[in-house]
């Protein structure tokens, strides 16, 4: 049996999520009947604003297509998002799994913070002799901040550390907020704390940078220590103190447990991931453990590829800018896939995208139908693009890709495609992408959905042109061309004529009594008269590829190549007149005739269009005046 998984998760710390991944991808690598799909949406970590729209993406899969589930969280992603999705896995009968952050109907899987910072305080307390600690809190609506910060207070108290001899700084997880509690500190030296023992690891390293910048010496004159055990702790010199939380063994422990439940074993509550002291040089025990060499190779690996990135970064920009269409951009992205350094990758778009360039209140959420419009990769030649849509097929949005990506990859990660509440599509990557572990895969998404933005208000210009173009050129009660639609489209069209030498054929139409008609059945009636006449005259055009206009009140002009078949018929079919209903008499008509004038230009005749259109008026005079004559008789 193959277990499919659903894996959700906001990507905050591009560092920390690709170490997750590899959890993933280590799980699968040992457990070949499970394929799992990853939805990561990008979020900005401790943003107060909240755009719900943004989560749209969350709502694309149909989860009922799933055997599993896996949750991600983080404060970007506030908690009531996050527990209606495991309460429609739970009336499913789907098994969740929660990492970070408890949910109902969701087993628990994280780090043991209160362990990981005790053993932190401890060493400070007991192996340092440190009798005067400061703690840098993180985040303070976050769970994980305040379990870290009651496991420093707890130790501090079962030491003996005097409540007066700690001090608590506000902070929340950036390095920002590190130099400025590092700041604070500072403004008073005489009394600065014997260890600043920090939330996070980037929090040290802020800290420590303004406190070499400001002379102090670490650890000679103050030891600092971090959390979390990410790159930057073994990059600082001197190397930071931190607590490895093992995020790869957290993503793998989440698969394992939902595997024994879809496989039928008991729920299981709560899962802590164990945690690993690191000591360093930051609080004077020397070198990291970590391995250096791994982290050198890693360095030169990150240096090659941004020289890749950035060789082709200015390029890339400038093309993706210069596209007009949606398929000129996306044959750009297949042009420059080469920097998403994955095996393969697909972007889907909203069909709606294809048929016209939507508001964006009409895309706030993804369409029913999805059109995979970018390859790139090892499997580019099995599939084929329409040549003038770029697109290579379709998929209804519940089936998330076309049946041929689904049937050669276990593994599928996608990214919104989404900018100022518009749902554009996603794109789909089979691995974890170098661009996606240094997080310039974010610069990437950000240039496709700026040009599909900007093509999209291009064809909203182009398309709100064309309507004042129309309210200019065209007649505003029968939509025909008017005098100055003559001038841009009539006289071209008969000057192409005149140099493909072909006749011109001219008709000059008149409704006959006009005035009658508006005196004795009303304006409505002459009006409904005019619209009547024009779509018999447009329905003449259509038939024989011909020009026409509502010339001036009740007189029509059409003109074209003479030598169409079906000209005489369709002359025969506007002098015979039509019938139109009368309001006042809701079932009585009136028959409406049309007194039409017609000529012939031969090619080599040197007659202008303005004697042309005098010629036909002449000649419908004369027909109207014989009507007259013989009514009279």
């Amino acid at each position: 049996m193959v277990y499919h998984v659903a894996y959700f998760l906001s990507d905050w710390n591009y560092e920390i999520v690709n170490r997750f991944l590899t959890g993933v991808t280590r799980f699968q690598a040992e457990h070949p009947d499970t394929e799992v799909h990853v939805f990561d949406n990008p979020s900005k970590y401790g943003s107060l604003e909240l755009d719900e729209s943004a989560f749209a993406f969350f709502r694309l899969p149909d989860i009922s297509n799933y055997d599993g589930i896996v949750i991600q969280g983080n404060q970007a992603w506030p908690g009531p998002f996050r527990q209606n999705l495991a309460d429609h896995a739970h009336a499913l009968g789907i098994p969740v799994v929660s990492i970070n952050y408890l949910l109902h109907y969701a087993t628990y899987i994280g780090t043991d913070n209160d362990a990981g910072m005790r053993a932190v305080v401890r060493h400070m307390i007991e192996d340092h002799g440190v009798k005067r600690p400061a703690f840098l809190r993180g985040l303070r609506r976050s769970s994980e901040a305040r379990s870290r910060e009651d496991a420093f207070l707890t130790v501090c108290r079962e030491c003996g550390i005097p409540r007066e001899n700690i001090r608590l700084l506000d902070g929340s997880w950036s390095m920002d907020s590190g130099r400025a509690a590092a700041k604070l500190l500072l403004a008073d030296r005489t009394h600065l704390p014997e260890a600043l023992i920090c939330a996070n690891d980037d929090l040290a390293a802020g800290a420590l940078d303004e406190f070499q910048q400001a002379g102090l010496r670490c650890p000679e004159d103050i030891l600092i220590t971090g959390f979390d055990n990410l790159d930057i702790s073994v990059a600082n010199r001197p190397a930071i103190t931190s607590v490895d939380r093992d995020y790869e063994a957290s993503a793998y422990s989440a698969l394992l447990s939902l595997h024994r439940q879809m496989a039928g074993g008991a729920f299981e509550d709560i899962v802590r991931v164990p945690t690993r002291l690191l000591k360093r040089a930051s609080c004077g025990c020397g070198s990291s453990s970590r391995n250096m060499e791994e982290f050198r190779r890693g360095y030169f690996g990150m240096r090659q590829y941004m020289r890749q990135f950035y060789n082709a970064q200015q390029d890339m920009q400038a093309e993706f800018a210069e596209a007009r269409t949606l398929p000129e951009l996306m044959a750009q992205f297949e042009k420059y896939g080469r920097v998403l350094d994955a095996r393969n990758a697909f972007i889907l778009l909203n069909e709606r995208f294809f048929r016209s360039a939507p508001a964006g209140g009409d895309l706030q959420t993804f369409s029913g139908r999805m059109a995979l419009a970018a390859v790139i990769g090892e499997d580019k030649d099995r599939f084929h693009a329409d040549p003038k849509s770029h697109i290579y097929a379709f998929c209804d949005s519940t089936s998330l890709v076309p049946p041929e990506i689904l049937e050669h990859s276990r593994f599928l990660i996608f990214y919104p495609l989404y900018l100022r509440k518009i749902c554009m599509g996603y794109l789909v990557m089979d691995t974890v992408s170098m661009a996606a572990a240094l997080n310039f895969l974010q610069i990437i998404l950000m240039l496709v959905e700026t040009g599909i933005e900007s093509i999209s208000r291009q064809q909203t210009l182009i398309r709100l042109n064309r309507k004042l173009d129309a309210l200019y050129v065209r007649d505003r009660l029968t939509g025909l061309y008017n005098r100055f639609g003559l001038e841009q489209s009539g006289v071209p069209f008969f000057q192409k004529l005149r140099e493909e030498r072909k006749p011109v054929a001219f008709l000059f139409a008149d409704i006959d009594d006009m005035k009658s008609i508006n005196d004795v059945h009303g304006h409505e009636a002459g009006d409904t008269a005019l619209l009547n006449a024009a779509q018999q005259i447009r329905h003449t055009c259509r038939q024989l590829g011909w020009f026409s206009m509502r010339y001036g009140g009740d007189e029509f002009l059409l003109f074209g190549n003479a030598d169409v078949p079906g000209r005489d018929a369709e002359i025969r079919r506007l002098s015979a007149g039509f019938d139109i209903p009368l309001l006042d008499h809701s079932s009585d008509v009136l028959h409406v005739n049309l007194s039409v004038g017609s000529v012939i230009s031969p090619p080599e005749e040197a007659k202008t269009l303005k004697e042309c259109i005098q010629m036909a008026d002449a000649r419908m005079y004369n027909v109207k005046k014989s009507r007259h004559t013989t009514r009279g008789q």
